[in-house]
């Protein structure tokens, strides 16, 4: 039992390691923090983010039905939504795009500069980042933090009573 249980909380520990460092030091997955991009993006899908450049994010809205989904800098923080226009000056050059969430009423009201794009939505992979959003949060990384202690302080105690009985 004592193996058993010690092997859980080791992958219990390993997992959720991965997943604050893939979060951490990647800059290709993220999650969706809120309802703007419904139906398309749910709140707490995880998606993966390839890194485009904005000539080719304007190539890919001008060219296609479906028009491309980007994360990227606002002044509110990281934002996903789909590229709503493609705004350029008087000589052509690319000065940004006009975004908007899919469930949004109306465009957002400031222009995304092309070096705030940090990449184009390339999959999802649904309610995965609901577990990211909680841990980030006040109450999850508590309760992550005192249910990992308990598992800790169970294999402790379990591993003592199985060095005592291995000694008599």
């Amino acid at each position: 039992m004592g193996d058993r249980s010690f092997k859980v909380v080791l992958i219990v520990i390993l997992v959720l390691s991965a997943v604050w460092l893939t979060l951490t030091y990647t800059k290709n997955v993220y999650y969706v923090p809120s309802r703007s991009m419904e139906p398309t993006l749910m709140p707490g899908d995880l998606i993966i983010i390839r890194q485009v450049s904005p000539e080719r994010l304007a190539e890919e809205f001008k060219s296609g039905e479906e028009k491309p989904i980007i994360v990227f800098n606002s002044p509110y923080g990281l934002i996903v939504h789909r590229i709503y226009h493609v705004v350029y000056d008087s000589e052509g050059r690319l000065l940004g795009f006009r975004t908007k969430g899919d469930n949004n009423p109306g465009p957002d009201v400031y222009l995304v500069k092309p070096w705030d794009v940090k990449g184009e939505v390339a999959f999802r992979i649904p309610l995965l980042g609901t577990v990211v959003m909680f841990s980030k949060s006040r109450i999850g990384f508590t309760v992550i933090g005192i249910v990992l202690m308990i598992l800790i302080v169970l294999n402790v105690v379990e591993l003592t009573v199985w060095v005592r009985r291995r000694k008599d």
